[in-house]
This record gives C-alpha cells, structure tokens and sequence, in this order.
C-alpha cells in the first residue's frame, strides 16, 4: 500500500471540498457527493459557530488557526475585533485562495496565510490557537507535535 502525501492530498481536494460543503454549489459530481453535500449541515454549521464563539472573546488578541483551508473565518474573526489572524494549512491551493480572499476583504494589514505541514509550523505566538476538524487526519505523532 503507498502511503498518501497530505499535502498533495488536500492540495487537490480541499477547494472543491469546501465548496460542497460550504458553498451553495449544487453541481455535486455524483450521487456520494449529492448524499454528502446534504448530510453536511454540521460542517457547515462548525463555522457559523466557531465564529460566534470564538468571536465573543477574540476581542484584541492573536487568532491562530491550523487547518484553515481557504480562510473562510478570518473576515469574521477579525469583524469580531481581533487584533490579528493568522492561518496555516498544508495544502498551497488553499493558502493560495486564503490569500485572494484577504486582499478581496481589505484585511492585508492583519492576516497571514501561511502553506506549511504540522512539523514546519513554527513557535505559535498567540492568544488563541483553535482548528476545525483537523485532528481527524493527522497522526498521534504530529498532534503531540502541536502540544509540546
């Protein structure tokens, strides 16, 4: 069995998986992705929540995200009043997208998007560090990583 590369993995998947997931694309290329797509309301329901929560006491402070994908709550966090927001994911097509998406939002001045796997992360200097679904994918390895 070959082992699989995450980032090319999620450098393939992640933008079309937001979009069903997220979007309101209804153009699901088969039926498991139709099925999916309706079975998807906790996924898309997480962000309208962790913005809210982590909205309400963001106020100021350093905001890291790991897994952020193309960096869908970096606008409403920073609305919130966070001080800054910086998000990190393996895949390049969603750091490239992230990137788009900050200069489209006029929030140059305080977000960072940076491409990187867990082992290249470097010292997070933060007030608040939250992930989304991230956890599901990686190795006992590379989560004790994210808590030394």
């Amino acid at each position: 069995m070959t082992a699989v590369n995450p980032r090319d993995f999620w450098d393939n998947k992640i933008l079309r998986w937001e979009e069903d997931r997220y979007g309101e694309s209804q153009d699901q290329r088969s039926v498991l992705e139709r099925l999916a797509k309706r079975a998807s309301s906790s996924v898309r329901n997480r962000h309208i929540v962790a913005a809210r929560l982590i909205g309400e006491c963001c106020r100021d402070r350093r905001v890291v995200e790991i897994g952020c994908g193309s960096g869908r709550l970096a606008a409403p966090l920073m609305a919130a009043g966070a001080a800054s927001y910086t998000g990190y994911d393996v895949a390049p097509a969603a750091i490239a997208e992230a990137e788009r998406r900050r200069q489209d939002d006029g929030l140059a001045d305080t977000v960072t998007f940076v491409a990187a796997d867990i082992q290249a992360m470097p010292a997070l200097e933060a007030d608040i560090v939250f992930s989304l679904g991230l956890f599901d994918w990686l190795t006992d390895a590379e989560i004790a990583l994210l808590f030394e």
